[in-house]
């Protein structure tokens, strides 16, 4: 198995709109995104959004996406 890529872990609240939230940022930042998963807690009220990207997202975007609302941790990671 060979993984490698640029990737983004966002833990944000388990709500509607949250995951268009987070891709129109990316896409207003002209961040394209390769691959995307989503998995929640077992009680429904928080989640992991994992996004392969194609290019690394700039500063700005991280401080956008910490600062909204319903986005608890945003970290990035490149294998």
């Amino acid at each position: 198995c060979n993984i490698a890529g640029r990737f983004l872990f966002v833990e944000n609240d388990d709500r509607p709109g949250i995951v268009g939230v987070i891709g129109t940022a990316l896409g207003n930042a002209g961040v394209n995104i390769a691959n995307m998963g989503l998995a929640r807690t077992s009680d429904r009220t928080r989640a992991l959004t994992v996004i392969e990207v194609d290019s690394e997202p700039p500063a700005s975007l991280l401080d956008l996406l910490k600062s909204t609302p319903g986005i608890l941790k945003v970290i990035t990671l490149e294998l």
